[in-house]
């Protein structure tokens, strides 16, 4: 079985630079628009993965084996490849910067969830006034629980906007190491009318 640095087709030794430069060759070369196999694609994208980011190379090289995949970084990889497939199916056979069109996506969403955490976070302080002491410690004071109720709601809507935007910042992080381009398909798209001649 190879190892990643055979996959990516550098020696253990090698800089960021020497690794990068040896992935877009590999990538180039195994890519499924330019002839290549999308297996090998995969294997040598998630090699460039791991020897690209200097945490995840140390362990690598200490255990012999990629860092287990956080679920974060997990929901991120499957954010970017629904993001690419949306993107790629509007723009059909045109040449686009695709990874651009994500990005810019990405930080849209990012500011539209600090906007609403920010209002979330208002409207939790407008429930922060001292409650009526019930009248009688045996009956339940109603109010009391409704505004408490209100709090729980409006903290598991923050935690919730919190961890999407955790999940958003991760795939922006990832989609950064990557070159965007556009790989020129090896063969021609179907055309969209045929014309018929007699």
């Amino acid at each position: 079985m190879s190892t990643l640095y055979e996959l990516v087709g550098v020696s253990q030794v090698a800089d960021q630079k020497q690794i990068k430069k040896a992935f877009r060759k590999k990538a180039m070369e195994h890519h499924p628009d330019r002839g290549g196999n999308a297996n090998s694609f995969a294997m040598v994208r998630q090699a460039y993965d791991v020897l690209s980011d200097p945490a995840k190379r140390e362990y690598y090289d200490a255990n012999g084996s990629a860092p287990p995949i956080s679920n974060i970084e997990r929901e991120a990889y499957t954010m970017l490849g629904e993001g690419f497939a949306q993107v790629a199916a509007q723009c059909k056979w045109k040449p686009r910067r695709y990874a651009e069109i994500i990005r810019v996506n990405l930080q849209n969403a990012i500011r539209e969830n600090e906007a609403k955490i920010a209002e979330l976070r208002a409207q939790l302080e407008s429930l922060n006034f001292a409650l009526p002491e019930p009248l009688d410690n045996t009956v339940e004071n109603l109010f009391a629980s409704a505004i408490e109720w209100q709090r729980n709601n409006i903290r598991t809507q923050i935690e919730k906007i919190d961890r999407a935007m955790g999940v958003q910042n991760e795939a922006l992080r990832i989609l950064a190491k990557f070159r965007d381009t556009y790989v020129e398909p090896a063969f021609s798209p179907p055309p969209f009318f045929i014309t018929v001649t007699r």
